[in-house]
């Protein structure tokens, strides 16, 4: 039977996408082994399904929606086309993005809940035990988790199920018109858990890459303007209906969540942001990193369960742009928004690190961006090497790891980069990796920027699209590795004194963050306490070149695609690119965790 038609987007709420339950199923009994022991299952969103899905959904395989479009978060992922009638028709099941269609019955539960995903982590829950309140535990690799799927069909005369609203998207009801958890699955007995794995697909199954496809011709919907010899990267502020670039990005948190096991005691990894500064009252920083976008054009965050306020992993801030009474003071406020955006980028994809906020300009100017005459506009974006210098000296006395600089410097006589530059040696023989942007607006018009083209001093970040295709204001290739991450249409966080939310951003800048980022990972991964083992048994290599900018180089180049036309794209998979799990869910893990000590090895005995 067919319920009401479904022609607008439909919006659960977030915590249908990112919360997981546990329940029994006691109509059969299961055997580890000879042992029998009680049936547990794994769901995804919570019992209450009005939240969900939309009015009048049931998982009874006879209920549908026609015409249908899939929900926000969610995809079609099987499908078929039958003809009645004249006309043929499409009848499709939408699972959450990373899941797939379950075809075989080998469990019960399955016939139920359509859609399935493979884990092949460990994912951290919390589990109510009565009269004894809650415990928090680690669940095992392997085994799949469980989804509702929603039904659709539709036919050529109908919308697509990628179609979405343009006027307005379906409200959540508060009324029960979904499934009731007593009547409907027996399940009322069950114990609930909430895991901080928010899942999200490697390819959206295909309909992001589709979507993503439409928006390959970034560079007519960025907004270029005049060059400079000095400064950040201007805010490319992409077309307000682009989708953000998603394959990039959800590919390395499903990395995180299922290859990096963070425990509390591991040792955290310690960034400096050198820029414009840092909104420290923006909303979304009082919730932890967002780890999915749902809603309409996909840009509604989804914070990440479990995990810290962003806010609380800013350890340190300080202002080099004026003095105050005691010297430096702790105003870091971003009157760019330039700073709160590479920040953000970086707080999203490394969970396991924290900042350190140093906020750098030209001039002593307080007022806000859009008050400051248009003869002193610039210096926002022009920060004084001997200001940077200053920073860089403060970064190496709060022992950070890591150095972001997503700006750089043209045409400077020596001098007036000596400062600099005797910081930026002091750092590296302090052992601290410093990632720099190549070029700010000049392209292929212009060389590489400074310190970037110099690999002793920093490592160099280019940037590609979504697809690994190197973008259009990418700068000339230089002597040095010449690395690529992603820098088009990524969603950042912007100033609330500037609109606030989230923006679509586009630049080199960008591309350093997510490549600050992605070392961090290597770092934290290197560090894991699960990896005492690993690291002990490896006493003749030098694990501590990681923390220079010549080992961490040699390591992104293991990690990195074969030089194409002299750029390297990092790999989002990270060290499992082409690295497929065995067939023994016991020891996936250890099996996993050994390729990435094997590459790590062969690149630092280079």
């Amino acid at each position: 039977m067919a319920v009401p038609a479904l022609t607008t987007t439909f919006t659960p709420s977030p915590s249908c996408l990112v919360d997981l339950y546990q329940y029994p199923y006691t109509s059969i009994t299961c055997y580890e082994g000879t042992i029998p022991v009680s049936c547990q299952y794994v769901q995804l969103g919570p019992p209450s399904t009005s939240a969900c899905f939309p009015p009048g959904w049931s998982p009874a395989s006879t209920i549908y929606f026609s015409p249908g479009i899939c929900p926000s978060g969610y995809g079609v992922a099987c499908a078929e086309t039958i003809v009645t009638g004249t006309l043929p028709e499409t009848r499709a099941t939408c699972c959450p993005s990373g899941y797939y269609c379950q075809t075989a019955l080998n469990f019960p539960w399955y016939t139920i809940y359509p859609c399935v995903y493979d884990n092949n982590g460990y994912f951290v829950y919390t589990t109510s035990i009565p009269g004894t309140g809650y415990a928090t535990s680690t669940g095992g690799a392997g085994g799949g988790f469980n989804a509702y799927g929603v039904k659709i069909r539709w036919r050529a005369t109908n919308l697509s199920p990628e179609a979405t609203s343009t006027s307005s998207t379906t409200s959540v009801s508060n009324a029960n018109t979904g499934l009731s958890l007593g009547a409907k699955i027996g399940i009322g007995v069950g114990v609930g858990f909430a895991g901080i794995l928010c899942f999200i697909a490697l390819l959206f199954l295909g309909v992001r890459h589709r979507r993503q496809a439409k928006n390959r011709t970034i560079g007519k919907e960025l907004s270029l303007l005049t060059s400079m010899d000095s400064g950040f990267g201007r805010n490319r502020i992409g077309n307000p209906e682009s989708r953000p670039s998603f394959v990039t990005l959800d590919t390395l948190n499903d990395t995180i969540d299922k290859r990096l096991q963070y425990m509390d005691r591991d040792q955290r990894v310690r960034i400096a942001v050198l820029d414009t500064g840092f909104d420290q009252n923006h909303e979304n920083f009082k919730q932890a990193r967002p780890r999915v976008f749902i809603g309409e054009n996909e840009k509604v965050p989804c914070p990440a369960q479990g995990e810290q306020p962003q806010i609380d992993r800013i350890k340190q801030r300080r202002n080099f742009c004026i003095h105050g009474e005691g010297g430096y003071n702790e105003d870091t406020n971003d009157l760019h928004g330039h700073g709160t955006a590479v920040a953000g980028i970086i707080l999203r994809l490394a969970p396991h690190a924290d900042l350190y906020i140093a906020r750098v300009c030209k001039n002593a100017n307080e007022t806000p961006r859009g008050q400051v005459p248009d003869e002193e506009e610039e210096n926002f974006e022009k920060p004084q090497p001997i200001t940077v210098a200053k920073a860089v000296e403060w970064a190496i006395e709060e022992e950070v790891h890591i150095i972001n600089l997503s700006f750089g410097f043209w045409h400077c006589a020596h001098n007036e980069v000596k400062d600099l530059r005797e910081a930026l040696k002091k750092a590296k023989e302090h052992n601290i990796v410093v990632f720099a942007a190549t070029c700010i607006n000049h392209g292929v018009h212009e060389p590489v920027a400074w310190p970037a083209s110099d690999p002793e001093l920093a490592i160099g970040i280019h940037s590609a699209d979504d697809f690994g295709n190197k973008s259009e204001f990418t700068a000339l290739h230089f002597d040095g590795a010449n690395f690529m991450v992603l820098g088009q249409n990524i969603l950042s966080q912007w100033p609330s004194a500037e609109g606030g939310g989230f923006r679509l951003l586009s630049g080199t800048s960008y591309a350093t963050a997510v490549a600050t980022a992605m070392a961090a990972l290597v770092l934290a991964f290197t560090w894991q306490t699960i990896c005492r083992n690993e690291r002990a048994n490896l006493p003749d290599v030098p694990l501590g070149e990681l923390q220079t900018n010549s080992g961490m180089t040699k390591v992104l180049k293991k990690i990195s695609t074969p030089p194409d036309n002299n750029y390297r794209n990092i790999r989002p998979k990270l060290f499992w690119h082409d690295y497929n799990d065995g067939p023994d869910p016991k020891t996936r893990v250890s099996k996993s965790r050994g390729h990435a000590w094997n590459i790590i090895e062969t690149a630092l005995r280079i």
